[in-house]
């Protein structure tokens, strides 16, 4: 149903829906998009000369407006932000990301909303390239249980394995190798011998992060 704005004033609506009113925004929305298509008219004088005068209003009406208007060299646009939210190099990305969403509309018209392009080529290398290069250069002169406690000693509260709802951290998982390192010495396991059948756990996968006390070794074998 459609209710003419003549019949329904903006104050009329804010009493009927008693909105929470919260004095840092507007009682019904925060983001403004108007099309200001109507033609200019000339206003003219009799012995004077006017001109059309900018609006410099300093204070933004909502947290974020749109004001586009028709010219004779096509479409202009203007945003209009609060500065409390915003800052101008947020709002200059916001302007890019739109301006990229309208090119993608011109070229393929008939393509849904959802595969259109929101970000830049620069932008999309940034994000899928360049901040997913997480490759690290390091001594090839350790082993692989050298740089881990390298990491313990750096960040041992740091997280290190998630199972389900339990994480155990790099320090906590460093002390749980150690006990089992112990307990395989003691039933004189030696280096490059193998575990038959590795490590049979007396409690369930989830039970007290698997703690390495509570593991068996069932025997070992000299077989390589």
């Amino acid at each position: 149903m459609r209710i003419s704005p003549k019949r329904c004033l903006f104050e009329k609506l804010v009493e009927e829906l008693k909105p929470v009113r919260d004095l840092s925004r507007q009682p019904l929305f925060q983001v403004a998009f108007a099309l200001q298509n109507f033609p200019e008219e000339k206003l003219t004088l009799p012995r004077l000369e006017l001109s059309r005068m900018g609006d410099e209003r300093m204070t933004a009406k909502f947290d974020l407006s749109l004001y586009v208007s028709e010219s004779a060299s096509g479409l202009q646009g203007m945003f209009e932000y609060a500065t409390d939210l915003f800052d101008q190099g947020s709002v200059e990305r916001l302007v890019g990301h739109f301006k990229t969403l309208l090119s993608g509309i011109v070229t393929t018209p008939e393509s849904r909303i959802s595969e259109l392009p929101f970000l830049s080529e620069e932008e999309r290398h940034r994000i899928l390239v360049e901040w997913n290069d997480t490759r690290r250069d390091y001594g090839q002169d350790k082993c692989i249980q050298e740089l881990f406690e390298e990491q313990v000693v750096r960040t041992p509260e740091a997280v290190a394995l998630v199972y389900e709802e339990q994480q155990v951290s790099y320090g906590e998982l460093n002390a749980q190798a150690n006990q089992l390192a112990h307990y395989l010495r003691e039933l004189r396991v030696g280096p490059d011998e193998r575990v038959r059948r590795g490590i049979r756990w007396t409690g369930s996968r989830s039970s007290d992060s698997g703690a390495w006390s509570q593991g068996k070794v069932l025997g070992k074998s000299t077989g390589r």
